[in-house]
């Protein structure tokens, strides 16, 4: 399944455009949220991609 990025939906951030260097003098407060998010779903993967009943929407 070959999936573009713009037809993935996500509540991320998208810092892939972003040098190291901006991200770095980013105030944290605005990344914040979506580190936060991010870190919810690394502690709680789904293990239902592409089968079974529906589970996490993320």
């Amino acid at each position: 399944m070959d999936q573009s990025h713009a037809d993935i939906e996500t509540q991320l951030v998208d810092i892939q455009d972003m040098p190291l260097g901006k991200l770095r003098e980013t105030d944290r407060a605005q990344l914040a949220p979506y580190l936060e998010a991010l870190l919810q779903q690394v502690m709680r993967p789904r293990y239902n991609l592409g089968s079974g009943p529906p589970g996490r929407v993320d």
